[in-house]
């Protein structure tokens, strides 16, 4: 029970942070960028690292990485991408040049996919 709760709050969050849609605007455009909603996007990456679904996030060098664990791999591909969509928004807000979130498996350090507000999650 506690399980979904936690994805319906996290469900309806992304859609009330969610921008509009404009196909002139880019993703740094129409990315939200107020204080609060920067906020509450950390907090939920916090809480997806409590949980176990997340290990970290770090930018090595251009590109934010996404390190996820076994509870990552439960969630159907929806959830999966709007978690990764909340974690693509926190760091675009940031910097421009932060377009793409690449995902490794935390157990096998390989990459896994990744995730671009124009193509969305792409897991290999």
């Amino acid at each position: 029970m506690r399980k979904i709760t936690f994805i319906l709050i996290i469900s309806i969050f992304i859609l009330s942070c969610s921008p509009s849609s404009t196909p002139s605007k880019t993703a740094y455009e129409k990315i939200d960028k107020d204080p609060k909603s920067q906020e509450l996007r950390l907090k939920f990456i916090q809480k997806c690292i409590q949980n176990g679904v997340f290990k970290k996030v770090e930018v090595p060098a251009s590109l934010p990485h996404l390190w996820v664990k076994p509870k990552f791999y439960l969630l159907d591909f929806e959830n999966k991408q709007n978690f990764v969509s909340v974690v693509h928004d926190y760091y675009l807000a940031q910097n421009p040049s932060y377009t793409i979130v690449v995902l490794y498996d935390s157990h096998t350090g390989k990459e896994i996919g990744e995730f671009t507000a124009q193509s969305g999650l792409k897991l290999k």
